[in-house]
C-alpha cells in the first residue's frame, strides 16, 4: 500500500498537466507585457499632454505680449534683469533657457529657471519632463542642408519643441525607442517619421531611429534600442 502511494506521488506531471502549466505561464507573461506596454503608453500620453500644456502657454504669452518667449526684444522692460531676444520670430536653442524664464515670469507657465544656459544646470534651465529625465527645449531649423528635414524649406521659419535627454545646453540625447516616437506621431499626427508636425531626429544625426532609404524613411520600430528624440512643431 505504501509502495503504491509513493509510486503515484513520484510519477511527475502528465502531459496534460504540463500543457496547463505552460498555458498559465504564457498567460502570465502576456499579462506582464500588456501591463508594461500600458504603463509605457500612459507615460507617452503624459508627454503629449506636456506638449499641449506648453504650446497653449506659448499661445497665451504671444497673445498677451505680441512676441514669443525668449525671442521678445523688450523682456527686460517687463521683468528687470531678464535677457531680451532678437525678435526674429525664431526661438533658437540659444534663446531656449530665456524662453522658460519669460513664461515663468509672466506667470503663464509654472516653474523657476536659472537662465544660465550652462550644461551643468540644464535641468534648472528647461522644463523637465516626466519621461526618463528628459527635458523640453526650443529649437528652430537653421541648416542649409536640403537633404535633411532640418534643412527643408517646408520647415523653414518654424519653431519646434524638442524632447530628449540632456546634452550640452539642449535636449539632444536619445531617450526614446523608435516605437515610442512612432506611437506619439500616430496619435498626434500622421505617423510618418519626417512629415507633418511630429518628427523624428534629424537625418544628419545618423541615429538608428529610422529605417529605409532617402524618400522612404520610416520608424525602425522593431529595434529595441533607445535611439530617438522627438520634435514637436509649434503653431507659431
Amino acid at each position: 500500500m505504501l509502495h503504491t502511494y509513493r509510486a503515484r506521488y513520484q510519477r511527475g506531471f502528465t502531459l496534460i498537466e504540463m500543457a496547463i502549466i505552460l498555458v498559465v505561464i504564457g498567460f502570465l507573461v502576456g499579462a506582464i507585457l500588456f501591463v508594461h506596454d500600458l504603463l509605457r503608453n500612459n507615460r507617452l500620453r503624459a508627454s503629449m499632454s506636456e506638449f499641449n500644456r506648453i504650446s497653449s502657454s506659448i499661445n497665451t504669452f504671444r497673445g498677451k505680449y505680441n512676441a514669443l518667449p525668449g525671442d521678445m526684444t523688450n523682456a527686460a522692460s517687463y521683468w528687470a534683469g531678464e535677457t531680451n531676444g532678437n525678435g526674429d520670430g525664431a526661438i533658437a536653442a540659444t534663446e531656449s533657457d530665456h524662453a522658460w524664464r519669460h513664461l515663468a515670469k509672466s506667470a503663464i507657465l509654472a516653474g523657476s529657471y536659472t537662465g544660465t544656459g550652462n550644461v551643468a544646470t540644464t535641468l534648472a534651465d528647461s522644463y523637465v519632463s516626466k519621461w526618463n529625465d528628459s527635458v523640453w527645449s526650443f529649437v528652430a531649423p537653421t541648416s542649409t542642408n536640403a537633404n535633411t528635414w532640418w534643412g527643408s524649406t517646408k520647415f523653414g521659419g518654424k519653431n519646434f519643441l524638442h524632447l530628449g535627454g540632456v546634452n550640452a545646453t539642449y535636449s539632444s540625447t536619445p531617450t526614446f525607442q523608435a516605437k515610442d516616437v512612432e506611437y506619439i506621431d500616430t496619435k498626434m499626427d500622421d505617423g510618418i517619421i519626417y512629415e507633418g508636425k511630429i518628427l523624428g531626429p534629424q537625418l544628419d544625426l545618423n541615429l538608428p531611429c529610422e529605417a529605409g532609404t532617402a524618400g522612404n524613411y520610416y520608424y525602425a520600430s522593431t529595434v529595441e534600442g533607445v535611439n530617438c528624440t522627438v520634435f514637436f512643431m509649434l503653431n507659431n
